[in-house]
């Protein structure tokens, strides 16, 4: 019996990743969709230019506007517990590929989309991303053009290995989903 292999590119990644096997299995794909656009999110942070800085937390962040609130929540609170294991087990989990989603999540806090609860087991792992979100409100305020701008660049900037199929398809959807409404022709 051949088993199942997660989609993750095919070279060891340089440093640990927040995607946990046994969260995988008893979370299924919507953890897996997440993790890997976050590890995608943070390997092209290095190779996309003239992008604002947290440009990735961004985009993640509103990635989890698209789930329902109570999935966002339940995947939340297993990477979250995920990368305090990491953490005990002497792993910083702010250098883990994927660590970008940790902020994202502590941004959805704290603008009232997941649990303020969060924000408490963050500041345990040394997260606070309240300066973050704050500098990130505005952006949220009118998302349409930088998601669309941000997705853009992300899908056709140089990675080596190249963006998983999961992480194309995860932008593609933002991208697609953030356009800017058209106003009604007057008469």
């Amino acid at each position: 019996m051949t088993r199942p292999s997660l989609p993750v590119a095919s070279a060891e990644p340089a440093r640990p990743t927040l995607l946990n096997r046994g969260l995988a299995a008893s979370l299924g794909s919507p953890y897996v969709h997440l993790v890997i656009l976050a590890i995608d999110l943070d390997r092209l942070s290095d190779v996309v230019d003239e992008v604002p800085r947290a440009w990735e937390v961004f985009l993640l962040a509103r990635y989890l506007e698209r789930l329902p609130k109570g999935e966002a929540e339940g995947l939340a609170l297993a990477t979250i517990d995920h990368a305090a294991e990491l953490a005990a087990l002497g792993e910083d989990p702010c250098e883990c590929l994927g660590a970008p989603l940790l902020l994202a999540f502590g941004d959805a806090a704290a603008r009232g989309r997941l649990s303020t609860r969060l924000t408490a087991s963050l500041a345990e792992l040394g997260i606070d991303s309240r300066g973050l979100s704050k500098r990130m409100a505005p952006w949220h305020k009118q998302p349409h053009d930088l998601v669309r701008e941000l997705a853009g660049r992300a899908l056709t900037a140089p990675l080596t290995p190249p963006l998983a199929e999961l992480s194309v398809r995860a932008l593609e959807a933002l991208r697609a989903t953030h356009t800017t409404p058209r106003r009604a022709p007057h008469s």
